[in-house]
């Protein structure tokens, strides 16, 4: 398969803000298919603040996006404090749902969930992010915390809900994931009043006997009734698990060992289709080793990897993102450094194990990136690439021009190739 190729002019940076103080690998979390925040990113920062950013276009067409870094003040998080780790995700219940983890200089750590806990909230307000801000469920922590997730999960069997003459059915919820350094996973789910601790075993089969130090955790539910799970340790070692998640068992595992910590994962799926449907594959950041792909998981587990040639050329390897950024339907990864670089690579490669990817472009950064996200900032239906580094966050917007000879181009091939088609 040939694979367009891929140039840095694609972006430009169109804005930059500074933020006060440095955030973290876990500090940042993107608002997404929520009501008037899917435009926003949080970013919170180790001097216990956090910024809501967001861009849009000004109607003056001859400028570039404007940024606004705003102050969102939660509470019951001191201003002395140093925060970890952040995450959000919404319901139809209680709206935007937030979680915040962070500690004090007494050592002493906390886990806040904010959001709409009241019947009382005037509609639309559990939306709101400077209201939802206001609304708090603290737990006092006995370990430091570190990457805060969530995954949407069945009921757990015994909890399902009737409804006059139906049958009992399994209901979905999503929970928090929070990693801590007492080698485990502890599980946050909802109930009718707040938030409460649940046993990790209840929701997570997978995560229930872990004996590692594990600092990242990436899952998808492939299915309805099927979820990888993926867990990255301090040690070295990856694990991965696909579950029967109607029965909360494991169908299979699979275990591979890096030299050195894993610092980030992330699953995502090609156009391909393999003998188990669509081929799946996760990226993995080590933090001294080159950065990998482990292709067709379910077929193959981690004995298909191809290598991102030269991504630990540049110190610390911190973060990782895929996207389509050149939109010809196969997926690009971009790699961030501590060494200040944005590396670009192909999904696809030859299909043979042990295969080597060379970066299709670097980009210079002014700082060490810390985290990336793809979503639309500014509002014109076309993804926008945010890089949030120790300094600030910086907004790369797709070149048009080049977008617009790209789908030129292919609405040009497919005339010829219909035409070709056609005359068969």
């Amino acid at each position: 398969m040939s694979v367009r190729p891929l140039s840095d002019e694609l972006f430009h940076e169109a804005n930059f803000d500074a933020l006060p103080s440095q955030s973290s690998i876990y500090g940042v979390t993107s608002l997404c298919n929520i009501p008037h925040l899917s435009n926003k990113i949080l970013v919170a920062l180790a001097k216990g603040r956090i910024f809501a950013c967001e861009y849009h276009k000004p109607a003056n067409p001859n400028y570039d996006v404007l940024g606004v870094n705003r102050e969102v003040t939660f509470t019951y998080i001191p201003a002395d404090c140093h925060i970890i780790s952040i995450d959000n995700f919404s319901c139809a219940a209680r709206g935007l749902i937030v979680g915040v983890t962070f500690c004090k200089e007494l050592n002493e750590n906390f886990f806040n969930v904010y959001c709409n806990y009241g019947d009382d909230v005037p509609s639309g307000q559990e939306w709101n992010l400077d209201n939802v801000a206001q609304n708090c469920r603290s737990f006092n922590l006995t370990f430091t915390p570190y990457q805060l997730t969530h995954c949407k999960v069945l009921c757990p069997q015994g909890e399902e809900q009737t409804g006059g003459d139906t049958a009992q059915v399994r209901e979905q919820r999503t929970v928090f994931i929070l990693l801590g350094s007492d080698r485990s996973f502890h599980v946050y789910a909802q109930n009718e009043v707040e938030f409460v601790e649940e046993p990790t075993k209840k929701y997570f089969c997978e995560l229930d006997s872990i004996t590692k130090q594990p600092i990242f955790l990436e899952m998808k539910n492939i299915s309805d009734m099927r979820r990888l799970s993926i867990a990255g340790y301090e040690c070295g070692s990856l694990s991965m698990f696909l579950v029967d998640s109607f029965n909360n068992s494991i169908t299979a595992s699979w275990t591979i060992e890096h030299d050195s910590p894993i610092v980030q994962c992330q699953l995502f799926a090609n156009n391909r289709e393999s003998s188990e449907g669509v081929e799946h594959n996760v990226v993995v950041v080590s933090a001294r080793e080159e950065a990998m792909i482990y292709r067709n998981l379910l077929a193959s587990g981690f004995s298909n990897p191809l290598v991102l040639s030269g991504s630990s050329k540049y110190d610390c390897v911190t973060c990782c993102a895929v996207a389509d950024v050149n939109y010809d339907g196969i997926k690009e990864v971009l790699i961030g450094t501590f060494g200040q670089r944005l590396l670009a690579y192909s999904s696809q490669a030859d299909r043979q194990p042990y295969t080597q990817q060379q970066p299709m472009w670097t980009r210079n950064m002014a700082h060490p990136v810390l985290s990336i996200k793809f979503m639309d900032m500014t509002g014109d239906s076309i993804e926008d690439m945010a890089v949030i580094s120790s300094k600030g966050v910086h907004i790369f917007q797709s070149d048009l021009v080049m977008l617009l000879k790209m789908c030129k181009s292919k609405i040009f091939h497919k005339n010829v190739d219909d035409r070709f088609d056609k005359s068969e």
